[in-house]
C-alpha cells in the first residue's frame, strides 16, 4: 500500500538512500508531490473496499531466499474456504502455515501457494484450526502456534 496527499512528508531528512527506497513521485497529484510506501499489504475487495492484510516487512530467510510471510498467508486466504491464515518460519528450511476454519483442505491450500509463489514459499505443512490463538492485544499468538506445532511433532515421534 502507498500513501499520498497533503499528509505525506517530503521524505527523511538527510537520508537519500531511504528516501529512494520508501518514496516515489505521486502519479495522481503530480507537481513534485510524493507517495510513501507504507510496507502494509492490502487488496481491493470486489465491493470496492480496501482490505488491510498485514505488514510486508515480516520477512524471513528460507533456504537462502527472502520470504514475505504475509504474502504466503495472503495467498492462503484466497484458497477455497479459508478466512484467515498465518505463516511462520519453523527453521532455516521450513515454513508452516495455520489456516481457519478447521475444514480448509490443506492440500488445496498448499497447491494455491505453489501455483502463485516460488517453491521456497510453499509451506511444508498447512494445519487447519477452528480458530487461531490470539494474544491479549488481539494479535495472532505466533508463539502459541509454534508451541502447538512442536507438540504435534513430539507426539508424532
Amino acid at each position: 500500500m502507498w500513501a499520498g496527499g497533503d499528509c505525506v512528508s517530503a521524505g527523511y531528512l538527510g537520508d537519500d538512500a531511504l528516501n529512494a527506497e520508501r518514496y516515489a513521485p505521486d502519479p495522481f497529484l503530480g507537481g513534485g508531490r510524493r507517495m510513501f510506501r507504507t510496507r502494509d499489504l492490502g487488496r481491493w475487495t470486489p465491493d470496492g473496499q480496501l482490505e488491510h492484510l498485514g505488514r510486508t516487512d515480516d520477512q524471513v530467510k528460507v533456504r537462502g531466499f527472502r520470504v514475505e510471510l504475509d504474502s504466503v498467508s495472503s495467498v492462503l486466504e484466497s484458497a477455497a474456504g479459508c478466512t484467515r491464515a498465518v505463516t511462520l518460519r519453523r527453521d532455516a528450511r521450513t515454513l508452516v502455515s495455520f489456516v481457519c476454519p478447521a475444514d480448509v483442505d490443506p492440500d488445496a491450500a498448499r497447491r494455491a501457494v505453489a501455483d502463485a509463489l516460488p517453491y521456497y514459499c510453499v509451506p511444508e505443512q498447512v494445519l487447519p484450526l477452528a480458530h487461531l490463538p490470539e494474544t491479549d492485544r488481539g494479535k495472532i499468538d505466533k508463539q502459541a502456534l509454534l508451541g502447538m506445532l512442536e507438540q504435534r511433532v513430539a507426539v508424532a515421534r
